[in-house]
């Protein structure tokens, strides 16, 4: 089923600047392809920050749960919340500017 058209939901990097080198005439169209770019970054990073928070919670059942774990758990997690947060907004916000361009209705 894929035919190597990129998905909606899944953005690489080298389609967004495809996608910012097609629509270099339109700023708006410029900047929100910037704004998808930092989107998927600040995703990548913040489910990175939980694999980190879900290895070293592992590695504590296993090894001694100390201080030094139970920092880098609860560390990661606000990291991840504060790189997902955002991304997950303005990549909702992306979505529907595209949706908004095609001339698709509005919906939930």
């Amino acid at each position: 089923m894929t035919d190597g058209a990129p998905t909606p939901h899944h953005t690489s990097s080298g389609d967004v600047h495809a996608r910012i080198a097609s629509t270099e005439a339109d700023p708006v169209l410029v900047r929100r392809a910037q704004v998808a770019h930092y989107s998927a970054l600040g995703k990548r990073l913040g489910y990175m920050c939980i694999l980190v928070a879900c290895i070293a919670f592992g590695c504590g059942l296993f090894l001694n749960f100390g201080t030094a774990v139970t920092a880098i758990v609860v560390g990661a997690l606000a990291l991840s919340a504060v790189f997902l947060v955002p991304a997950t907004i303005f990549g909702y916000g992306v979505k529907a500017a595209d949706r908004e361009d095609r001339g698709e209705k509005f919906t939930y």
